[in-house]
């Protein structure tokens, strides 16, 4: 439900500024990294907060201040509006989503837990394929309806929310105070090392909600916007499960990204090269799959390092994605509007690879980090505090039942 509001109205926001309230691609890409800095940036906070008053009310709070913002897109017929629509529609994110992945660690047994993101992920890519497909037969009536319509997918979830997860979920806080909390993990070395490479990968991450649209729009039309995201999708809820397994029995989780960030960049060399829709595709399904490998990467890497103090650590984590996001739109948007001024198609999409060859270089750089790998493979902390112990069994048979 989450994705299907986001991507119902996200993707075609883009093409709602340009074309209907005169927007510049660097303008559209100035609001976007501004939402994406403000979500990110208070997701400490919002982690923080939830480890001490738990994590369902947190991500119901969240939902319902979403459901407000995507609200405001339909009032907004100017700048001041829509800078204003963004910002609450941030600051609802960041209240529900480090509290989200944190449930999920709470949740799940270390030995399961990179599975149960993968297909938390492949649930997460069946939104992004509704999403935008209901999208593309709203617009039609008017973005107006479209916008409602990702207001309602995001109150229902906070009704789903509210109703069906259980009580009780929090951090273990040990006593301190929320600042201290995000400071604790602002301290971690290893931590922050690896957040911050994660920076080239959110930067990445951002594209395909504004060069890609902008390109897709250019080169076949609006309409192909739906259809690509339907690709991606496709291609995660296929393969996202399996091909994280396999991987995962192959090479440890540093190693998982370098590769993953390497499969980014041939999908961005694929766009710089792309004449038409099939070009796009084979560029866009290239992408996703380097996006299905490290997403859930990126969240049990956290959870281990994070221990009991998940909703800190997951904000805290969400500032790679604050600044790699906010850089991806706001420089993605100005280097559109450069190629398109100096006929330098390419441009935007060679920066893009160059990003995600450095990127990959720094991981296998972390990978030789021996603290980094002795602290990956040591016996991992109790996630969310004191609980009644349960026998690995037990926890199985409940794992299965839930699935």
């Amino acid at each position: 439900m989450m994705n299907i509001g986001f991507f119902m109205l996200f993707p075609l926001l883009t093409v709602h500024l340009t074309r209907d309230l005169g927007f510049d691609a660097t303008g559209v890409g100035l609001v976007l990294a501004a939402r994406n800095l403000l979500q990110q940036g208070a997701a400490p906070l919002g982690g923080s907060l939830a480890d001490r008053v738990g994590y369902k009310p947190v991500i119901v709070a969240g939902f319902l201040v979403r459901a407000i913002g995507f609200l405001l897109f339909a009032l907004s017929h100017d700048v001041l509006g829509v800078v204003s629509g963004a910002l609450v529609t941030a600051v609802g994110g960041a209240l529900f989503d480090p509290p989200s992945r944190a449930s999920l660690a709470y949740l799940t047994p270390e030995h399961s837990r990179q599975d149960v993101y993968a297909a938390a992920g492949t649930a997460g890519w069946l939104g992004q394929v509704i999403g935008p497909l209901l999208g593309s037969l709203l617009l039609p009536f008017s973005f107006e309806v479209v916008t409602i319509a990702s207001a309602a997918a995001f109150l229902l979830a906070a009704i789903q929310a509210g109703v069906l997860l259980p009580g009780g979920m929090r951090g273990d806080t040990g006593g301190v105070s929320m600042l201290a909390s995000i400071g604790e993990a602002l301290r971690d070395r290893d931590f922050m090392w690896f957040t911050g490479l994660l920076l080239g990968f959110y930067f990445l991450s951002s594209q395909p909600t504004i060069t890609v649209p902008l390109l897709a729009a250019r080169l076949v039309g609006p309409e192909a916007i739906g259809p690509l995201f339907a690709i991606q999708a496709a291609l995660a809820m296929g393969l996202q499960v399996p091909l994280v397994r396999w991987t995962t029995r192959r090479a440890g989780p540093l190693v998982q990204v370098s590769g993953a960030l390497l499969l980014m960049g041939l999908g961005f060399v694929g766009y710089a090269l792309a004449a038409n829709f099939v070009g796009l595709a084979l560029a866009t399904g290239l992408v996703a799959i380097g996006q299905l490998l490290i997403s859930p990467v990126q969240s049990t890497v956290t959870a281990r390092l994070g221990g009991g103090k998940g909703g800190a650590y997951f904000g805290v984590g969400s500032l790679a994605l604050a600044f790699g996001g906010a850089l991806g739109n706001g420089s993605g948007g100005a280097l559109i509007d450069i190629s398109l001024r100096s006929g330098l198609a390419w441009l935007p999409w060679t920066c893009m690879c160059a990003v995600a060859v450095a990127s990959a270089l720094g991981f296998v750089w972390l990978q030789r980090d021996t603290r980094f790998q002795r602290r990956l493979a040591a016996h991992p902390l109790t996630f969310g505090g004191p609980r009644t112990p349960v026998s690995s069994s037990a926890v199985s048979e409940v794992v299965t039942v839930r699935r």
